[in-house]
């Protein structure tokens, strides 16, 4: 398991499965309607459209940047609830019936595998320089949300946490959609 650093809105720029902005798609900004959804796929020709289908067979389809696209808001690469694959030239990321699925995804993985990491360690996985100006992702995330990046993930609070995967993935991932609540 692991993520990649950098979504449209974030650190990473333009091009790829990351440039733009935000498709709204047929079932407009920030859909999150799919609680059905038993399997999904992107499109065999690639482009930016993952096909979602239900339990009762029908689809629909939701067009958009990675986090958006596959309910993954922090692009998690696999996990718990993970529903579908999406290949990318960027890699594999895990695709999600609900944009929660992939909120609660991240937090379990960060919680069984980082808890014991500092913000500024997982920050160095999660946005690993090279494609990410790690150093300013910490700073920010630090800043905008008055933690120390020595601290570790398991020692935050729970409104702490679900701060920073709000942050983390709308302005370091690209995402747009609705928040992780409480």
């Amino acid at each position: 398991m692991g993520f990649y650093g950098g979504g449209g809105g974030g650190f990473y720029g333009g091009g790829g499965d990351y440039g733009g902005g935000y498709d709204t798609g047929s079932y407009g900004y920030g859909y999150d309607g799919s609680a059905d959804a038993v399997s999904a796929s992107r499109n065999s020709s690639g482009g930016s459209t993952t096909t979602y289908t239900n339990a009762d067979g029908t689809t629909y389809t939701v067009t958009g940047t990675i986090p958006n696209r596959d309910h993954n808001p922090l692009d998690v690469r696999g996990g718990t609830y993970q529903i579908g694959t999406d290949n990318t030239v960027n890699g594999k990321f895990a695709i999600f019936s609900t944009d929660q699925d992939g909120f609660n995804s991240a937090q379990q993985t960060l919680s069984n595998t980082y808890g014991d990491s500092s913000i500024n360690s997982i920050i160095s996985k999660w946005s690993p320089p090279g494609g990410n100006n790690t150093s300013q992702i910490q700073s920010q995330v630090d800043s905008a949300l008055g933690l120390s990046g020595s601290e570790t993930w398991n020692s935050l609070s729970s409104s702490q946490q679900n701060a920073y995967l709000n942050y983390y993935a709308s302005h370091v991932e690209g995402y747009h959609g609705p928040s992780k609540g409480s």
